[in-house]
Formats: structure tokens, sequence, C-alpha cells
């Protein structure tokens, strides 16, 4: 069995590998790019372009979170949670920070909702 360690009494444990997504954004061109324009990982475990500089593109990554409209939600997407308190909007960024995404209150996909990303509608942070 592929998946788990076989004890006497059955399988011990369950390893999950998650499948991890990127998104591009063509700076030079204002777009949203097909990831497979870049090589992400090659042999030698170097990050590597095949068509263009690295430069040209900003790349984010899949938070394996959806939002109430199932809609997946990626780090510099902007999102809107239905909590909101004194001090602070309820209109985030979403940022890798410290080995995790933030903001924290994207753990409850029934309150957050995707309107719009960091490149197209910076507008929203305002």
């Amino acid at each position: 069995m592929s998946g788990g360690k076989i004890g006497k009494t059955g399988i011990i444990g369950k390893i999950s590998m998650r499948k991890i997504k990127f998104r591009v954004w063509n700076i030079k061109d204002g777009y949203w790019d097909n990831p497979a324009i870049l090589e992400v990982f090659s042999c030698d475990g170097l990050f590597r372009p095949l068509y263009d500089p690295v430069d040209n593109y900003i790349i984010q990554q899949y938070t394996e979170l959806k939002d109430k409209n199932n809609k997946e939600i990626y780090e510099g997407d902007i999102v809107k949670t239905s909590l909101s308190h004194m001090f602070r909007s309820n209109i985030y960024e979403v940022k890798y920070y410290q080995n995790r995404f933030t903001p924290d209150d994207i753990c409850d996909k029934e309150d957050v909702a995707v309107i719009g990303n960091i490149f197209e509608n910076k507008e929203l942070l305002a």
C-alpha cells in the first residue's frame, strides 16, 4: 500500500502530498501569464526561466484555501472578510509571512471573498 506504513495492526500513518500551484504576473505587459512559461524546477535545483528574464514576472503561490465562492486564494489577492475590527479594515492583501499566509482571518472560507488582486485592483487597499 502506498501512502502509509504498514504495522501489525494496519496502516500507521498516511502521507499526503499537496500539489503546489502558482500564478504568474507579467510585469512588462501587465497580464496573468501561464505558469508554464517558467521552468520552476530544474535538474540542478535552481530556478531557470524558459523564455524571459525572471525580472519580468512576479510568481505567487496558491494558499490551498478557497473563498466562499470556491475561488482559489493566492498570495497577492485582495480579500474581504465579514469580520471587521475597531481599528482594522476588513479588506486585506494575502501575504506569505513567517511561514504562513496572512491574514489569519482567511481560515474560515465562509467569511472570506476574493475581491481583486494587488496588480489589477490596488485601489481596493486605499
